[in-house]
């Protein structure tokens, strides 16, 4: 593969200020929209309950917090064996940052756990 010369027809098109600004937008968009995303995973799949509800309900019952939720979907296929991970959107990046720091401490005892029974 040869580099682009100097002066060829790649090098010397204008930039339009209007595209720049645009795939500047574009991009930190997509990262503000990332930064607010959570996957859940052990959330039994209930045709009763929606997800986003469901997601809701664990965190108030044991995290001791209520985070503001836009929305969710299922990732992956339906299985009989276990339910699927959840994809859940938060409105705000802070959120993610409190939800975080609550599940720390568990995140460590399971941790302990899963090296003392599988090892």
């Amino acid at each position: 593969m040869n580099p682009a010369q100097i002066g060829s027809a790649e090098m010397s098109r204008t930039v339009n200020h209007g595209d720049v600004y645009s795939a500047d937008h574009k991009f930190l968009y997509d990262a503000d929209r990332r930064k607010r995303l959570v996957i859940a995973s052990g959330i039994a799949e209930d045709s009763q309950i929606d997800d986003k509800t469901a997601f809701t309900a664990i965190c108030e019952q044991h995290l001791r917090i209520k985070p503001a939720t836009a929305g969710g979907v299922r990732l992956g296929k339906r299985r009989k064996d276990a339910a699927r991970r959840l994809l859940v959107r938060l409105y705000r990046e802070k959120t993610v940052v409190e939800l975080l720091k609550s599940i720390r401490p568990y995140g460590m005892l399971m941790t302990r756990w899963c090296v003392r029974t599988f090892t």
